[in-house]
Protein backbone atom coordinates (compact mmCIF):
# COMPACT_ATOMS: atom_id res chain seq x y z
CA UNK A 1 0.00 0.00 0.00
CA UNK A 2 2.82 2.35 1.14
CA UNK A 3 4.94 1.37 -2.35
CA UNK A 4 1.58 2.32 -4.45
CA UNK A 5 1.24 5.86 -3.03
CA UNK A 6 4.58 6.39 -3.15
CA UNK A 7 5.36 5.56 -6.92
CA UNK A 8 2.00 7.64 -7.11
CA UNK A 9 3.59 10.95 -5.51
CA UNK A 10 6.57 10.28 -7.86
CA UNK A 11 4.36 9.66 -11.01
CA UNK A 12 2.81 12.75 -10.68
CA UNK A 13 6.22 14.86 -9.25
CA UNK A 14 7.63 13.92 -13.01
CA UNK A 15 4.01 14.70 -14.58
CA UNK A 16 3.85 18.12 -13.20
CA UNK A 17 6.92 19.10 -14.96
CA UNK A 18 6.08 17.44 -18.02
CA UNK A 19 2.59 19.54 -18.46
CA UNK A 20 4.66 22.67 -18.54
CA UNK A 21 7.25 21.83 -20.64
CA UNK A 22 4.85 20.19 -23.17
CA UNK A 23 2.40 23.85 -22.77
CA UNK A 24 5.50 26.01 -23.41
CA UNK A 25 6.60 23.69 -26.18
CA UNK A 26 2.94 23.93 -27.92
CA UNK A 27 3.06 27.59 -27.43
CA UNK A 28 6.17 28.66 -29.22
CA UNK A 29 4.81 26.08 -32.41
CA UNK A 30 1.30 27.76 -32.43
CA UNK A 31 -0.14 31.21 -31.87
CA UNK A 32 -2.50 31.93 -29.49
CA UNK A 33 -5.31 32.06 -32.10
CA UNK A 34 -4.31 29.01 -34.13
CA UNK A 35 -4.13 27.34 -30.81
CA UNK A 36 -7.25 28.74 -29.86
CA UNK A 37 -9.79 28.03 -33.31
CA UNK A 38 -8.34 24.89 -33.41
CA UNK A 39 -9.82 23.75 -30.38
CA UNK A 40 -12.83 25.78 -30.51
CA UNK A 41 -13.50 23.46 -33.68
CA UNK A 42 -12.60 20.15 -31.95
CA UNK A 43 -15.27 21.20 -28.42
CA UNK A 44 -17.78 21.98 -31.19
CA UNK A 45 -17.44 18.86 -32.89
CA UNK A 46 -17.63 16.64 -29.32
CA UNK A 47 -20.24 19.02 -27.83
CA UNK A 48 -22.37 17.31 -30.72
CA UNK A 49 -21.36 13.67 -29.46
CA UNK A 50 -22.56 14.99 -25.72
CA UNK A 51 -26.14 15.49 -26.94
CA UNK A 52 -25.96 11.92 -27.35
CA UNK A 53 -25.35 11.36 -24.05
CA UNK A 54 -27.94 13.68 -22.58
CA UNK A 55 -30.70 11.87 -24.47
CA UNK A 56 -29.48 8.27 -23.21
CA UNK A 57 -29.23 9.40 -19.44
CA UNK A 58 -32.97 11.71 -19.85
CA UNK A 59 -34.65 9.38 -22.00
CA UNK A 60 -32.93 5.97 -22.47
CA UNK A 61 -31.52 5.60 -19.26
CA UNK A 62 -31.76 1.91 -19.66
CA UNK A 63 -28.62 1.84 -21.90
CA UNK A 64 -26.12 3.42 -19.32
CA UNK A 65 -25.17 0.08 -18.05
CA UNK A 66 -24.23 -1.02 -20.94
CA UNK A 67 -21.07 1.46 -21.44
CA UNK A 68 -18.32 1.21 -20.39
CA UNK A 69 -17.60 2.03 -16.48
CA UNK A 70 -14.29 3.35 -15.46
CA UNK A 71 -13.54 5.19 -12.06
CA UNK A 72 -11.48 8.42 -11.46
CA UNK A 73 -10.17 8.73 -7.65
CA UNK A 74 -13.71 8.69 -5.73
CA UNK A 75 -16.15 8.90 -8.75
CA UNK A 76 -17.86 6.34 -11.24
CA UNK A 77 -18.22 6.86 -15.01
CA UNK A 78 -19.98 5.21 -17.89
CA UNK A 79 -18.84 6.25 -21.47
CA UNK A 80 -18.48 5.49 -24.79
CA UNK A 81 -15.31 7.23 -25.44
CA UNK A 82 -16.91 10.67 -27.19
CA UNK A 83 -19.17 11.22 -23.12
CA UNK A 84 -18.99 10.67 -20.38
CA UNK A 85 -22.17 10.15 -17.28
CA UNK A 86 -21.36 10.16 -14.00
CA UNK A 87 -22.84 7.41 -11.92
CA UNK A 88 -23.92 7.43 -8.74
CA UNK A 89 -25.64 4.25 -6.38
CA UNK A 90 -25.83 2.82 -9.40
CA UNK A 91 -27.90 5.79 -11.54
CA UNK A 92 -26.69 7.94 -14.04
CA UNK A 93 -26.59 12.02 -12.52
CA UNK A 94 -28.33 14.25 -15.23
CA UNK A 95 -25.66 16.53 -15.49
CA UNK A 96 -23.54 16.92 -19.10
CA UNK A 97 -19.88 15.88 -18.87
CA UNK A 98 -19.34 15.36 -21.89
CA UNK A 99 -15.73 14.73 -22.95
CA UNK A 100 -14.60 15.87 -19.05
CA UNK A 101 -14.71 14.23 -16.04
CA UNK A 102 -16.91 16.45 -14.19
CA UNK A 103 -19.81 18.61 -15.89
CA UNK A 104 -17.84 21.45 -13.50
CA UNK A 105 -15.03 21.26 -15.60
CA UNK A 106 -17.23 20.32 -18.75
CA UNK A 107 -18.75 24.12 -18.57
CA UNK A 108 -14.82 25.77 -18.92
CA UNK A 109 -14.40 23.87 -21.87
CA UNK A 110 -17.61 24.54 -23.57
CA UNK A 111 -17.43 28.54 -22.01
CA UNK A 112 -14.26 28.79 -23.33
CA UNK A 113 -15.49 27.84 -26.94
CA UNK A 114 -18.26 29.90 -26.91
CA UNK A 115 -16.08 32.84 -26.11
CA UNK A 116 -13.69 31.97 -28.45
CA UNK A 117 -16.50 31.31 -31.27
CA UNK A 118 -18.55 34.83 -30.62
CA UNK A 119 -15.51 37.18 -29.82
CA UNK A 120 -12.10 35.13 -31.34
CA UNK A 121 -13.10 34.06 -34.53
CA UNK A 122 -13.69 35.91 -37.69
CA UNK A 123 -16.48 35.21 -39.53
CA UNK A 124 -20.56 35.37 -39.26
CA UNK A 125 -21.81 35.08 -36.16
CA UNK A 126 -24.39 32.08 -36.39
CA UNK A 127 -27.13 32.22 -33.88
CA UNK A 128 -28.00 28.62 -34.07
CA UNK A 129 -24.53 28.08 -33.04
CA UNK A 130 -24.20 30.51 -30.19
CA UNK A 131 -27.68 29.27 -28.37
CA UNK A 132 -26.47 25.30 -29.28
CA UNK A 133 -23.06 26.17 -26.82
CA UNK A 134 -25.57 27.90 -24.40
CA UNK A 135 -27.59 24.80 -24.17
CA UNK A 136 -25.04 22.55 -24.11
CA UNK A 137 -23.85 24.56 -20.70
CA UNK A 138 -27.05 24.77 -19.12
CA UNK A 139 -26.93 20.84 -18.99
CA UNK A 140 -23.85 20.67 -17.31
CA UNK A 141 -25.65 22.28 -14.48
CA UNK A 142 -22.52 23.68 -13.18
CA UNK A 143 -23.23 27.28 -10.78
CA UNK A 144 -20.06 28.32 -12.06
CA UNK A 145 -20.67 27.64 -15.90
CA UNK A 146 -24.37 29.21 -15.56
CA UNK A 147 -22.51 32.05 -14.08
CA UNK A 148 -19.86 32.74 -16.67
CA UNK A 149 -22.88 31.74 -19.09
CA UNK A 150 -24.17 34.77 -17.65
CA UNK A 151 -21.67 36.86 -18.12
CA UNK A 152 -20.78 36.03 -21.80
CA UNK A 153 -24.79 36.42 -23.09
CA UNK A 154 -24.98 39.92 -21.43
CA UNK A 155 -22.06 40.72 -23.62
CA UNK A 156 -23.23 39.41 -26.31
CA UNK A 157 -26.79 40.71 -26.86
CA UNK A 158 -25.59 43.75 -26.26
CA UNK A 159 -23.39 43.54 -29.15
CA UNK A 160 -26.34 41.73 -30.80
CA UNK A 161 -29.30 43.33 -31.08
CA UNK A 162 -30.96 39.58 -33.26
CA UNK A 163 -29.33 36.92 -30.78
CA UNK A 164 -30.93 39.30 -27.69
CA UNK A 165 -34.44 38.61 -29.26
CA UNK A 166 -34.04 35.28 -29.86
CA UNK A 167 -32.79 34.84 -26.25
CA UNK A 168 -35.54 36.69 -24.64
CA UNK A 169 -38.04 34.70 -26.78
CA UNK A 170 -36.23 31.35 -25.86
CA UNK A 171 -36.15 32.53 -21.84
CA UNK A 172 -40.10 32.76 -21.92
CA UNK A 173 -40.89 30.00 -23.84
CA UNK A 174 -38.39 28.11 -21.95
CA UNK A 175 -39.45 29.75 -18.49
CA UNK A 176 -40.59 26.33 -16.60
CA UNK A 177 -37.24 24.96 -17.33
CA UNK A 178 -35.24 27.66 -16.58
CA UNK A 179 -37.20 27.82 -12.87
CA UNK A 180 -36.40 24.39 -12.19
CA UNK A 181 -32.49 24.73 -13.10
CA UNK A 182 -32.22 27.99 -11.15
CA UNK A 183 -34.59 26.55 -8.02
CA UNK A 184 -32.39 23.52 -8.29
CA UNK A 185 -29.41 25.89 -8.09
CA UNK A 186 -30.63 27.56 -4.81
CA UNK A 187 -31.13 24.14 -3.22
CA UNK A 188 -28.83 22.45 -3.77
CA UNK A 189 -25.63 24.38 -4.48
CA UNK A 190 -25.74 27.40 -2.46
CA UNK A 191 -24.88 28.11 1.06
CA UNK A 192 -26.39 26.06 3.51
CA UNK A 193 -26.44 23.12 1.10
CA UNK A 194 -24.78 19.89 1.28
CA UNK A 195 -23.36 20.27 -1.79
CA UNK A 196 -21.77 23.89 -0.68
CA UNK A 197 -20.33 22.20 2.48
CA UNK A 198 -18.49 19.78 1.00
CA UNK A 199 -16.70 22.34 -1.14
CA UNK A 200 -16.72 24.69 1.70
CA UNK A 201 -14.88 22.82 4.42
CA UNK A 202 -11.98 21.61 1.84
CA UNK A 203 -11.20 24.61 0.60
CA UNK A 204 -10.86 25.86 4.49
CA UNK A 205 -8.56 22.93 4.98
CA UNK A 206 -6.66 24.42 2.44
CA UNK A 207 -6.51 27.55 3.58
CA UNK A 208 -5.45 27.10 7.12
CA UNK A 209 -2.49 24.82 5.86
CA UNK A 210 -1.68 27.47 3.91
CA UNK A 211 -1.58 30.27 7.65
CA UNK A 212 0.81 26.95 9.00
CA UNK A 213 2.62 26.40 6.11
CA UNK A 214 3.07 29.32 3.79
CA UNK A 215 5.85 27.83 1.48
CA UNK A 216 3.28 24.51 0.86
CA UNK A 217 3.29 21.15 1.92
CA UNK A 218 4.97 19.77 -1.56
CA UNK A 219 3.64 16.60 -2.81
CA UNK A 220 4.92 14.09 0.19
CA UNK A 221 3.80 16.04 2.50
CA UNK A 222 0.17 16.95 0.94
CA UNK A 223 -0.63 13.18 0.50
CA UNK A 224 0.08 12.32 4.13
CA UNK A 225 -1.35 15.66 5.80
CA UNK A 226 -4.91 15.31 3.52
CA UNK A 227 -4.96 11.06 3.99
CA UNK A 228 -7.05 11.91 7.39
CA UNK A 229 -8.77 15.13 6.42
CA UNK A 230 -10.69 16.18 3.15
CA UNK A 231 -8.17 17.88 0.22
CA UNK A 232 -9.46 20.69 -1.40
CA UNK A 233 -11.32 20.58 -4.70
CA UNK A 234 -10.82 23.89 -6.21
CA UNK A 235 -7.51 24.80 -7.59
CA UNK A 236 -7.02 28.15 -5.26
CA UNK A 237 -6.49 25.95 -2.22
CA UNK A 238 -4.84 23.13 -3.86
CA UNK A 239 -2.03 25.45 -5.60
CA UNK A 240 -1.59 27.31 -2.00
CA UNK A 241 -1.54 23.72 -0.31
CA UNK A 242 0.94 21.94 -2.15
CA UNK A 243 3.47 24.92 -2.80
CA UNK A 244 2.56 28.02 -1.01
CA UNK A 245 0.81 31.57 -1.65
CA UNK A 246 3.58 32.56 -3.67
CA UNK A 247 3.59 29.61 -6.09
CA UNK A 248 -0.39 30.87 -6.01
CA UNK A 249 0.50 34.72 -6.99
CA UNK A 250 3.24 33.49 -8.94
CA UNK A 251 0.72 31.09 -11.22
CA UNK A 252 -1.91 33.84 -11.33
CA UNK A 253 -0.08 36.90 -12.09
CA UNK A 254 1.98 34.72 -15.09
CA UNK A 255 -1.67 34.07 -16.06
CA UNK A 256 -3.31 37.55 -16.20
CA UNK A 257 -0.58 39.32 -17.97
CA UNK A 258 -0.13 36.96 -20.42
CA UNK A 259 -3.48 37.19 -21.25
CA UNK A 260 -4.10 40.76 -19.93
CA UNK A 261 -5.67 41.55 -23.27
CA UNK A 262 -7.95 38.85 -23.02
CA UNK A 263 -10.43 39.87 -20.52
CA UNK A 264 -13.04 37.08 -20.91
CA UNK A 265 -10.65 34.25 -20.58
CA UNK A 266 -9.66 35.12 -17.29
CA UNK A 267 -12.83 35.44 -16.07
CA UNK A 268 -13.86 32.34 -17.12
CA UNK A 269 -10.76 30.86 -15.69
CA UNK A 270 -10.43 32.90 -12.57
CA UNK A 271 -14.10 31.87 -11.78
CA UNK A 272 -13.70 28.03 -12.53
CA UNK A 273 -10.27 28.00 -10.23
CA UNK A 274 -12.33 28.56 -7.33
CA UNK A 275 -14.58 25.58 -8.00
CA UNK A 276 -12.55 22.91 -9.86
CA UNK A 277 -8.92 21.61 -9.36
CA UNK A 278 -7.73 22.64 -12.88
CA UNK A 279 -4.68 24.62 -12.28
CA UNK A 280 -2.36 21.16 -13.67
CA UNK A 281 -5.27 20.55 -16.11
CA UNK A 282 -3.51 20.59 -19.75
CA UNK A 283 -5.97 23.20 -21.27
CA UNK A 284 -5.46 25.36 -18.49
CA UNK A 285 -1.36 25.32 -18.45
CA UNK A 286 -0.75 26.61 -21.98
CA UNK A 287 -2.85 29.76 -21.38
CA UNK A 288 0.08 30.69 -19.31
CA UNK A 289 2.80 30.67 -22.12
CA UNK A 290 0.49 31.63 -25.05
CA UNK A 291 0.27 34.89 -26.26
CA UNK A 292 0.63 37.02 -29.63
CA UNK A 293 4.25 36.54 -30.22
CA UNK A 294 4.43 33.67 -33.00
CA UNK A 295 1.34 35.15 -34.33
CA UNK A 296 3.53 38.88 -34.35
CA UNK A 297 6.37 37.68 -35.80
CA UNK A 298 4.21 36.18 -38.73
CA UNK A 299 2.34 39.27 -39.39
CA UNK A 300 5.42 41.39 -39.35
CA UNK A 301 6.97 38.93 -42.10
CA UNK A 302 3.66 39.33 -43.90
CA UNK A 303 3.87 43.31 -43.71
CA UNK A 304 7.90 42.98 -44.72
CA UNK A 305 6.62 40.70 -47.95
CA UNK A 306 4.08 42.91 -48.75
CA UNK A 307 5.72 46.07 -48.40
CA UNK A 308 8.61 44.52 -50.72
CA UNK A 309 6.36 43.66 -53.39
CA UNK A 310 4.68 46.87 -53.52
CA UNK A 311 8.44 48.80 -53.24
CA UNK A 312 9.20 46.43 -56.68
CA UNK A 313 5.83 47.40 -58.32
CA UNK A 314 6.51 51.23 -57.89
CA UNK A 315 10.66 50.34 -59.27
CA UNK A 316 8.79 48.68 -62.23
CA UNK A 317 6.53 51.59 -62.79
CA UNK A 318 8.88 54.09 -62.80
CA UNK A 319 11.26 52.13 -65.06
CA UNK A 320 8.61 51.78 -67.63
Amino acid sequence: MFSKSILGIQLLSLYIPLVFINSYMIANKYSFREFILAFEKIIFFTAIFSVVGVFIYTFAPQIVPRLITYTNKHTTHKTAIFFNILVSEGLPLKRNSGIAWEPGVYQLLINIALYTYYFIKNEKKSVFVVIFYAFIILTTLSTVGLLILGIIFVRIMIDNKKIMTVSLYGLAFFSPVLYEVIEYQIRNKLVGSSSFSQRFIPFMNGMNVMFKYPFGLGNFKFIEYFEVILPPWDAIAQMVARYGVYFLIFYLAAFIINNEKRLGLIVIFVLTFFSQNIWLFPMTIPFIFLNNQKLTKTSTKLDVQQDSNLLNHKIQEVAS
